[in-house]
């Protein structure tokens, strides 16, 4: 009996008809059509609602090299030609300096040197042995002087990057190159929101406390110390015949009170005054992610008054 059954069952798959074969290119096509049309309807339906995107659209940081006798690792962003501008910072530039449209606004070619966390000692020392001649040296209080808790870790840190295996450097590089193709073309959501909401939202008061911390009474001696070997690096290079600009880069109302409170702003103007300098402070002028950094669309709307200002400069 069960052998009947089992004869019966293979005669009905038998007389079942077959799916029909699909060949030659047409799943490759049916395939692009159906991402072309997804990609439309995003494009005209659902981006334009969107918000703009706080954070900036992804980017690879640069070049990390070793400077000032290989014992400061900073990123190189960009061609450093010796007829063009070269921006020192920290993170704040990173954010807030957006490189294509200053270029679009006649800066060119512009050169970024910087790293989080960057003090300006080093970084003017390491403008020292790159090519050009006309400097864009963003000023903060954190900048003249942090404290570093552990440099070897830093250190590390660094080296972990810079050695890693040929195979994760092709992976980062293919990486890098579709991310930013896919960003130049879709407004993406950033999923580092999704554990406040559906969209990223500006915390402008993120960092007041932390920046309290590091700018606080026990660091304010060495702060000041630090503010008179800057003036003497920034004397060695007018002499050397390089052309410098001071800017201060907006950030949030609160965070800018901290950072008053603890680094009289005067400073800096003073600073530039003695060096004949120009002088750039904008204030709380543009809307900050996290209080300290730009937003993507306050870099874009900076840059036509940034490019003035340099401009301007004989």
């Amino acid at each position: 009996m069960p052998s009947s059954t089992s004869s019966s069952e293979r005669a009905l798959v038998q007389r079942l008809p077959l799916p029909p074969r699909v060949r030659g290119l047409a799943p490759l096509w049916i395939g692009l059509v159906t991402f072309a049309l997804a990609m439309a309807a995003w494009l005209l339906l659902i981006e334009p609602r969107l918000p703009l995107p706080l954070r900036r659209r992804p980017h690879p940081p640069g070049q990390l090299g070793w400077y000032v006798g290989g014992r400061i690792p900073l990123y190189l962003k960009g061609m450093a030609r010796a007829d063009g501008w070269l921006a020192v910072g920290d993170s704040r530039v990173n954010h807030g300096i957006d490189e294509d449209h200053l270029e679009r606004e006649g800066i060119r070619p512009l050169a970024v040197l910087w790293v989080g966390g960057a003090q300006l000692e080093d970084l003017l020392a390491a403008a020292r042995e790159l090519p050009p001649r006309r400097l864009i040296v963003v000023l903060s209080p954190l900048e003249v002087h942090r404290v570093i808790l552990n440099a070897e870790r830093e250190r590390e840190q660094a080296l972990e990057f810079m050695e890693r295996s040929w195979t994760r450097r092709i992976d980062g590089a293919i990486s890098e190159r579709f991310v930013r193709m896919r960003s130049s073309l879709v407004n993406f959501l950033d999923t580092r929101a999704l554990t406040a909401g559906w969209l990223e939202q500006p915390y402008p008061e993120a960092t007041d406390e932390r920046q309290a911390a590091a700018l606080g009474p026990p660091t304010r001696a060495d702060r000041a110390a630090a503010l008179v070997r800057i003036e003497e690096a920034l004397r060695g290079l007018l002499a050397d015949g390089r052309q410098i600009v001071c800017v201060r880069m907006p950030i949030s109302p609160s965070l800018r009170a901290v950072e008053d409170e603890a680094f009289d702003p005067k400073l800096f103007e003073e600073l530039c005054a003695r060096l004949a300098l120009p002088y750039l402070d904008l204030g709380t002028s543009e809307p900050t992610i996290d209080g300290s950094h730009l937003t993507a669309e306050a870099g874009r709307h900076l840059a036509p008054r940034l490019a003035q200002f340099l401009s301007s400069q004989p």
